[in-house]
């Protein structure tokens, strides 16, 4: 479930990362009082590979619990698999679809991840219409609400609407933002159980810039400080504790 912008074919996975999540540089903060109903925090996470049956067998052999297919994203090319991560939150694994007939540019970097990778999340909210002002009130460019629809192989279809932002720091940290149809029923609902969330933290090579967005967007997730970008998710599982 991303919201995006296209980028050119020989787009580098950093470039995707950075389209994924509209991603940019040289914003001032402003003040900020914060989105409604609290902190926002995780609704999903994205686990990138190049085949759905390579990813499903490496969360199994990781955590004990083998990932359900979810269906299809029309028009993009990519099909998915879920776990649940308790309450309201997933694990989204997802790859090329082989029986697309075509994948759009910004997902080619899928075929060439030969270990499975973490590399996107989704904060969830209920009131996307009232989240877009206010970040508007806030001075931050968006991509506006983009709708968003994904077909289960029961026949049923998912439906969503998703909002990214640009932001003063890179490299997929930032997450985009979910609003789920309420005629769609939360993937997390009926995904396979045994997983919960021990630990989201991100580290960032100049955490205070990234910590000033999170407090600016009301995001509450842990930053630490490292000399890269990445998005660290340790699991409970049948198998222990486990680490994306």
């Amino acid at each position: 479930m991303i919201g995006m912008k296209p980028v050119p074919a020989n787009a580098s996975r950093r470039q995707f990362i950075q389209a994924s999540s509209l991603l940019g540089l040289g914003y001032v903060l402003k003040p900020f009082e914060g989105f409604p109903g609290g902190k926002l925090k995780p609704d999903h996470f994205l686990l990138g590979c190049s085949s759905l049956e390579t990813g499903i067998s490496f969360i199994k052999e990781l955590t004990g619990v083998e990932a359900v297919r979810g269906g299809q994203h029309p028009n993009i090319g990519t099909h998915n698999a879920l776990i649940s991560l308790g309450g309201k939150s997933y694990l989204e694994i997802i790859s090329p679809d082989p029986e697309a007939t075509n994948l759009v540019p910004a997902y080619l970097f899928l075929k060439k991840l030969h270990i499975p990778s973490l590399f996107l999340w989704a904060a969830g909210t209920d009131d996307m219409d009232e989240l877009l002002k206010r970040i508007e009130k806030a001075g931050y460019p968006s991509s506006g609400i983009n709708p968003g629809s994904r077909q289960r192989p029961d026949g049923s279809v998912l439906k969503w609407r998703a909002l990214s932002i640009e932001t003063p720091v890179s490299d997929g940290v930032v997450p985009f933002f979910i609003e789920w149809d309420k005629s769609s029923r939360h993937p997390s609902a009926d995904s396979p159980k045994g997983c919960t969330i021990s630990q989201f933290e991100i580290e960032y090579p100049e955490p205070e810039n990234l910590k000033a967005v999170f407090n600016q967007l009301s995001i509450e997730v842990p930053v630490r400080a490292g000399t890269k970008s990445k998005l660290y998710l340790n699991i409970k599982s049948p198998k222990g504790i486990v680490s994306l």
